[in-house]
């Protein structure tokens, strides 16, 4: 009866180990299989030439959208995104009407910006091709312009060099 206790505790030792080794490799694969942004110290001048569209704008609406793209700009397939209309406040590059549309992938996971209805951001976009939506990408430099009720000293930076970039 000893012996057979000994060895019940030996596979609950062995279990507890295995379930450890089990939610140490499901992190590592989610942290696998999760947005990756690398750090940038590009200026502003020199992003605003790598960027299609550079404009401030107000969240109006958020809807689901299958993407058309063949493939996103950073090379990785097409999911499902989100289709992101936003009304344009100021603009420095790109054309648009008063009102422009972006696609970003569903979640931060699959690096999709997490805009927020009613909310202001600084919106760097890119198109894959003429004719296509706006992209932003979550490693993309897209910042919201207000943090609770005190601006971004982040985007705010990049939007008075804008200013003097393009003079409005």
């Amino acid at each position: 009866m000893v012996r057979g206790l000994c060895i019940d505790l030996k596979s609950t030792r062995v279990m507890r180990a295995a379930c450890v080794v089990a939610i140490g490799l499901c992190v590592a694969m989610d942290a696998a299989w999760s947005c990756q942004c690398i750090e940038s110290d590009t200026s502003a001048e020199a992003a605003f030439e790598q960027y299609d569209a550079v404009f401030v704008g107000q969240v109006v609406e958020l809807r689901l959208a299958k993407s058309t793209q063949p493939t996103n700009t950073d090379g990785r397939e097409p999911v499902d995104g989100v289709e992101v209309s936003i009304k344009v406040l100021e603009r420095w590059k790109g054309e648009m009407s008063a009102r422009a549309v972006v696609v970003t992938n569903p979640d931060d996971g699959s690096c999709g910006y997490p805009f927020r209805v009613g909310a202001t951001y600084l919106v760097w976009a890119r198109r894959a091709q003429v004719g296509q939506a706006f992209t932003v990408h979550l490693c993309d430099r897209t910042k919201p312009l207000y943090t609770g009720s005190v601006e971004s000293s982040e985007a705010e930076a990049d939007r008075k060099v804008l200013r003097g970039l393009v003079p409005g």
